[in-house]
């Protein structure tokens, strides 16, 4: 995961090709990926949970967020629950559940599970 998010950072859309599951991968892949990549800055990623993914398993999620900016200069944050697969020893990310954080009130719980409200934390 940590891996993946790099290569966002960092633009590198081959990585990020060769870790997607070709399964998942849609015909315009790179395409997609080069105009997200060209308009987003990476500020930010926080793990918040990991099941499996050991050595031993051939399957693994990890719940994250991530802080982003958009080109027009607005924040956000990206929540979701990535699903991954092994295969011959390689990882590979299959797919995910996005979860919309970014219409937190300030008094709701912080997204990052600190048990502080939003606007003592992260807001």
């Amino acid at each position: 995961m940590r891996s993946r998010y790099s290569a966002f950072v960092n633009q590198n859309i081959d990585y990020l090709l060769k870790t997607h599951h070709p399964s998942q991968q849609a015909a315009n892949e790179r395409e997609s990926l080069s105009q997200s990549i060209s308009q987003t800055l990476w500020l930010g990623l926080h793990i918040r949970e990991t099941t499996q993914g050991t050595p031993n398993d051939e399957t693994g999620t990890v719940e994250f967020v991530a802080e982003y900016k958009v080109a027009s200069g607005s924040a956000g944050l990206l929540c979701e629950k990535s699903n991954f697969i092994k295969e011959d020893g390689v990882w590979f990310y299959l797919n995910g559940e996005i979860k919309d954080l970014n219409n937190l009130g300030r008094n709701d719980p912080c997204w990052c599970g600190s048990g502080k409200k939003f606007k003592r934390c992260h807001g």
